[in-house]
């Protein structure tokens, strides 16, 4: 079963998911994900994953059973954990009565600490002006008309090589049927 996962993903349709623009290939930029939560506070979010992780590094001696499947979840938990933490800083603003945000490790120095550098970075991360949000849909808006032209183009060639085979048939079939009635 572990040998009956996806190589690859599709990335267009996940960026598309995300809301965020297909046509542009360059990477995203979000700035809470440069700033790497304290392990403190990594450790307070699922606390047994460390253990587990430890674990699998030496699974003979541990008595786990190693397999791509339970690897790739703890690698998954790895970076959520990081993600939690870094999407809470800005969800608790939004959101400060959530029932997430009575857990311990909301209510630390620590947490307190991460949580003003993350909103620093964001505060200085530069933001699209008008201009280039413009220019972008421009630029989207014109591939796709030269994309529907260069279709065009390609269709009305395809009828006029069509239509010349059919003008050929018709003359073949219009032969042989004046043979016929000779």
């Amino acid at each position: 079963m572990t040998e009956c996962y996806l190589a690859t993903l599709p990335h267009a349709s996940m960026r598309g998911l995300a809301g965020f623009d297909v046509t542009d290939t360059k990477p995203y930029f979000v700035p809470r994900a440069t700033v790497t939560p304290p392990r403190e506070l990594l450790c307070q979010i699922w606390p047994e994953l460390d253990a587990w992780i430890t674990a699998f590094k030496d699974p003979e001696e541990n008595d786990v059973e190693t397999t791509m499947a339970a690897d790739g979840v703890l690698e998954l938990l790895t970076w959520l954990r990081e993600m939690v933490l870094q999407d809470a800083v800005g969800m608790r603003k939004h959101f400060p009565t959530h029932p997430i945000f009575s857990e311990p490790v909301f209510h630390t120095t620590e947490f307190d600490s991460f949580a003003a550098l993350v909103e620093r970075v964001c505060e200085d991360a530069p933001v699209e002006n008008y201009h280039a949000v413009v220019g972008k849909a421009s630029s989207a808006v014109t591939n796709a008309l030269r994309d529907v032209q260069l279709q065009q183009a390609y269709l009305g060639r395809e009828m006029v090589a069509l239509k010349e085979d059919c003008s050929k048939r018709f003359e073949r079939l219009e032969r042989k049927l004046n043979a016929l009635m000779d």
